[in-house]
Parts: structure tokens; C-alpha cells; sequence
């Protein structure tokens, strides 16, 4: 019966597709100026949305046969461009 209500649950979950500001590194020697502008990276991750409050949106990336969910992501709020439903 838990399994049942589990994947009730689990079903009801959205998936949504998150577009978010990643940091960016620079690993080789170059001037400062160079350093100075390495930007953002934009990603976009896709996933069960597992909460959303407004620190933090996390994602589930995958789910197994007994509805437990995993690879989660979390991301910072601030980070977040946009979140659309996917399903």
C-alpha cells in the first residue's frame, strides 16, 4: 500500500526545465583584464521539482522502481533566469 501512495506522489510531481547562472572558471595563465571577464555560464536542467522556496529550487534528475528519486540538484535561488513546467 506505501508503494502505491508513494507513486501517487511521485507522479504529481512536475517536471519542470530550469535555466540558471552557473560560475566559470579560467584555469591557464593570462593577464588580469583576461580574468576579469570569464562571465556566467547559462545551463538548463530538466528534472522532478522537489521544492521551490526562495532560497534554493531543487530537482530530482531520476526515479526508480520503488519511486525513490535521485541525482538530485539544488539549485541557489538567486541563480535561477527562469522555470518553466514542463509537464
Amino acid at each position: 500500500m506505501a508503494r502505491k501512495n508513494s507513486a501517487a506522489r511521485l507522479t504529481e510531481l512536475p517536471i519542470v526545465e530550469v535555466v540558471w547562472l552557473d560560475a566559470a572558471t579560467r584555469t591557464q595563465w593570462a593577464k588580469r583584464k583576461v580574468h576579469l571577464h570569464s562571465g556566467l555560464v547559462e545551463c538548463a536542467s530538466v528534472g522532478y521539482l522537489l521544492a521551490a522556496d526562495p532560497q534554493v529550487v531543487v530537482l530530482a534528475q531520476s526515479r526508480n522502481s520503488e519511486w525513490q528519486v535521485g541525482e538530485s540538484l539544488t539549485i541557489p535561488r538567486g541563480s535561477v533566469v527562469s522555470m518553466r513546467r514542463r509537464r
